[in-house]
């Protein structure tokens, strides 16, 4: 077992686990802007403070609720989530979801490789849901 910031991994066999660490609220911001993409350039201009502010904030180990609010905000997650996240889960999910495919086949699948594509997913679909409410609506007016 090899400990890192913390955090374990644990390889066994052709498993491996990872058990992660109690992620504190700057970091959790820090995994949720990387998974959509958002630069620390672009939180800090929503927030009206420098990239380097943002920085300091994503590690931070608690951070005031009207900054966090305006965080989630720009992130697009309730407040809720943000303090709720959970890498771990995730992966577990992913690694359910993928099964023993990887070992199958014989390569390894990267679990946050299987979570930023599923997020990608995601992401289209509310792109097209929301096109097609816009749609809706033009519609509508028409």
């Amino acid at each position: 077992m090899e400990t890192f910031s913390g955090c374990e991994l644990q390889i066994t066999g052709c498993e491996l686990q990872i058990e992660f660490c109690s992620m504190h609220i700057g970091k959790k911001i820090m995994k949720l802007r990387e998974l959509r993409g958002i630069k620390q350039e672009d939180l800090a201009q929503h927030l009206n403070i420098s990239q380097q502010a943002v920085s300091k904030l994503e590690g931070k180990e608690d951070i005031d609720a009207h900054t966090l609010e305006k965080i989630a905000e720009r992130l697009g997650f309730t407040v809720d989530a943000i303090k709720e996240f959970n890498p771990d889960a995730i992966i577990q999910h992913v690694q359910q979801q993928s099964g023993n495919l990887g070992n199958v086949i014989g390569y390894n699948i990267n679990p946050l490789d299987k979570i930023v594509e599923l997020y990608e997913q995601l992401l289209k679909a509310k792109e097209r849901e929301i096109e097609s409410l816009k749609q809706q609506l033009q519609d509508k007016h028409s």
